[in-house]
Formats: C-alpha cells, sequence, structure tokens
C-alpha cells in the first residue's frame, strides 16, 4: 500500500474525521486531505506525531520499505508490536522491546551473562542484514533471535525423555547466511541435569539462488551432515543427504514460537516420528 492509503486506512480505523486528525498532529485539513490524495506527504515531524497517534512505527506508516532487525539481537522486526519504544512512546526501530526500553538498552540477566566468550562468538560473527536473500524466500526470518525449548525423543516409551534447551539464530555475513546454535541441554540445564548424549552444534544454511532453497552444513564435535531445506506448504522440510529416510520440519512459526520434528520414512510407508522440539522465544529477566 501507499502512503496515502495507509493514513486513509489508519484515520478510517480509529474513526476520525479529517480535521480531527488534523488538529491531533497539528496541522490544517487541507494538509490531510492533499496527503491522501498523494499531492503531498508528512514531513519527518508530522511522521512521528501520526506514528504515536495510530500507535504504528514510521516504517509501517511508510508502506514498510524497509527490512527492520534489531541491532543488539537480530531479531526481525516484521511486527509493529515487537518494536521497542522510547519513554515518550515513540517507536525506537533500531531495537526490539526485549533489548530496549525505558530510553535504554536492557542489561542480560545474570543467567545470560555465564557463557559471556559464547555470545562474544555470535555477536562478532553477526552483520548488518541486507537485503540479500529474496524476502518470498526468507523463510528463517522468523526464527532470528534466542530461543528456549523443550526436546523430547523416546516418543515411543510411556514416559519419554524431556530435555530443556536453547536455540540461537542469527544472518551473518550481511544477512547471506542464517546460522544457528543448538544447545541441548541449555547452558543452565547441563549444570543440573546433565545428559551423556547432549547435543551442542553448529548449523550454517546458505541460500542457493538457483534452486530457492537452503543448503545446510550442520556439525558437532562427532559427526557432520548436509541438509537440503524446501518449503513444502507452510512446513520448512530439511532432506538429510547422508539419511534419505529422515527429514527435518519446523512446523508452526511465527514470531512467539515454533515446532521442529524428526522424522524416519519407514519401508512399509509409515512415518516414524524419532524426537520432536517445542520452542518459545526467550524472556529476558532483567
Amino acid at each position: 500500500m501507499e502512503i496515502r492509503e495507509i493514513l486513509k486506512s489508519l484515520r478510517e480505523k480509529h474513526h476520525l474525521t479529517q480535521k480531527q486528525l488534523a488538529e491531533r498532529v497539528m496541522v490544517t485539513r487541507q494538509a490531510v486531505s492533499r496527503w491522501e490524495n498523494g499531492e503531498t506527504q508528512p514531513n519527518s515531524d508530522t511522521l512521528e506525531l501520526l506514528s504515536k497517534e495510530f500507535n504504528v512505527s514510521i516504517n509501517t506508516l511508510l508502506g514498510s520499505p524497509r527490512i527492520l532487525v534489531c541491532k543488539c539481537c537480530g531479531m526481525l522486526l516484521n511486527e509493529d508490536d515487537l518494536i521497542s519504544h522510547e519513554p515518550d512512546g515513540s517507536f525506537n526501530e533500531n531495537y526490539c522491546k526485549w533489548c530496549y526500553a525505558d530510553g535504554k538498552l536492557l542489561e542480560e540477566s545474570e543467567d545470560n551473562k555465564e557463557d559471556e566468550n559464547t555470545d562474544f562468538f555470535y555477536e562478532a560473527l553477526l552483520s548488518n542484514v541486507e537485503n540479500i536473500i529474496p524476502q518470498d524466500d526468507d523463510w528463517f526470518a522468523p526464527l532470528i533471535g534466542d530461543w528456549d525449548f523443550d526436546y523430547y525423543d523416546g516418543l515411543e516409551n510411556k514416559e519419554p525423555r524431556h530435555v530443556v534447551g536453547e536455540w540461537i539464530f542469527r544472518k551473518i555475513l550481511e544477512g547471506s547466511i542464517v546460522e544457528d546454535m543448538f544447545i541441548c541441554p541449555s547452558r543452565k540445564e547441563r549444570k543440573i541435569h546433565p545428559q551423556d548424549d547432549g547435543e551442542y552444534g553448529v548449523a550454517i544454511r546458505k541460500y542457493n539462488f538457483e534452486e530457492h532453497c537452503y543448503n545446510m552444513v550442520y556439525s558437532t564435535k562427532d559427526y557432520m551432515i548436509h541438509v537440503d531445506w524446501k518449503k513444502e506448504g507452510d512446513n520448512l522440510v530439511g532432506y538429510v543427504v547422508e539419511i534419505p529416510s529422515n527429514r527435518f520440519i519446523f512446523s508452526d512459526m511465527d514470531s512467539k514460537t515454533f515446532q521442529w520434528t524428526n522424522i524416519q520414512l519407514l519401508e512399509n510407508g509409515k512415518i516414524k516420528t524419532l524426537s520432536k522440539i517445542i520452542a518459545r522465544r526467550k524472556n529476558k529477566s532483567f
């Protein structure tokens, strides 16, 4: 939508006349009319007032011409309710609401500071995100950020094993690659409930422009696999090159949760679920 259409739609949604809106942002009714006719556009000061009035970001008012990413954690800010605010109520489009509030960056809790070397590692690799991956194929964008998860395996048993873990996703190399760090059990949990077969790995997902998919390399200290990711409906399906009968599936993805499943295709045509993950975006404690 163009800015003239967005402004008119927001005004009508808030049941305001052109005169009423003009009074609230300190312009004339004729100025509002010219905006909605596409003759002129609000200046930067007026855009800030309109942003506060309608509680939407300036980027949304302008038709979302920019891809907004939190400069602290790398989270994709594709919804206004994810964007931080200044003390006066205006949007700060540089940070998510979990990293910035009350006019300052929020410090991490002691639990999140316990492994600073890891934090420095992935922050050093993080680059400013440019629109290198085509927007329609930027499938992993909703996952960018830090996640806690519940991992389950041995699902055929009466009491499946449950392990608490964490998963960290970042875009690197000017946004051309999605990197993630898989930590199971989590850094905190492994001190309390260590697992002999705990898994700690790193994945690199490179967008394939020719085939419109992602080629991934995943490695732990013990093994390495290659996975080709394709979009099938609303799900992301990973085909394991070394084990053709195995699939990894991301499903039910939004800004706050996602699910991951590891399945095996059996010779009789049935599907066996080997393990699954239910993830939720980290709620940082400050």
